[in-house]
């Protein structure tokens, strides 16, 4: 059996990606932008407050929490204090230091409320668990 070829009139041309000037996948096409960060209006920099000379002032719920810190937030039973923020002005982060020389860091972009206080100082006690004999 014989085959026929046909002379074709234009010549042939790779087709290959590494050759197009198009980009290999759909992603490169699009310029790339920097996502933009979950900061609120209204909620400061410590460090900045510090130096205004800005006073912070605790919420008082904390005093009634009734929490001891080797046991999980989700044990308070007002769960509704949680989702208060822990200081006026509202802050980003805030470093908590005890009197035994543990320090603990709770970061809220949104400003730190009571739960985030509560899961830092909750898990840095739970790694420092002591067994007693």
């Amino acid at each position: 059996m014989a085959a026929e070829v046909q002379e074709q009139s234009a010549p042939l041309s790779k087709v290959d990606s590494a050759i197009d000037d198009a980009p290999a996948s759909p992603g490169e096409s699009k310029p790339r932008h920097r996502r933009t960060s979950s900061t609120v209006s209204g909620v400061f920099n410590i460090n900045d407050l510090e130096k205004e000379g800005v006073e912070l002032k605790i919420a008082p719920e904390t005093q009634r929490l009734n929490w001891k810190v080797n046991s999980s937030p989700a044990t308070i039973e007002e769960k509704d204090v949680l989702h208060k923020l822990l200081c006026h002005p509202p802050i980003k982060k805030i470093d908590l230091h005890f009197p035994l020389g543990l320090e603990v860091t709770a970061r809220n972009m949104k400003g730190v409320t009571i739960k985030d206080a509560c899961d830092a100082i909750y898990k840095q006690f739970k790694k420092k668990v002591s067994l007693v004999i």
